[in-house]
């Protein structure tokens, strides 16, 4: 396999929220780069990102082999040889008057 593809992966966070409020109803600050914070909190998940990243593949590729074909060439320990400090370029977070509350109490400061 040759040099990684200088293209970035993005992972729609947002998604994860719609169990709280639905996107219409959040507004996000302006994307920017992680402050520390967000970095160490990246950090304290990153190893289920990646089991995830690798349990998705090993189903998709049992099912509906399309979904990682693109990713075909590439095994999963490449896949998933990321850092957080070296690869999490840009974070956002919601800014809604719902989590105002939440967020003075640190439980939203990820951005």
């Amino acid at each position: 396999m040759g040099e990684p593809s200088t293209e970035s992966v993005v992972i729609d966070a947002h998604a994860h929220i719609s169990d709280l409020a639905s996107i219409e109803q959040l507004t996000f600050n302006a994307s920017h780069p992680p402050h520390e914070n967000a970095i160490e909190a990246f950090n304290l998940v990153l190893p289920t990102i990646k089991a995830e990243i690798r349990k998705s593949r090993s189903h998709w590729n049992k099912h509906e082999p399309r979904m990682w074909a693109r990713a075909q060439d590439i095994s999963d320990l490449e896949l998933t040889n990321f850092t957080i400090e070296k690869d999490l370029i840009l974070v956002s977070r919601p800014i809604a008057d719902a989590f105002q509350e939440a967020d003075s109490d640190g439980m939203f400061g990820l951005g």
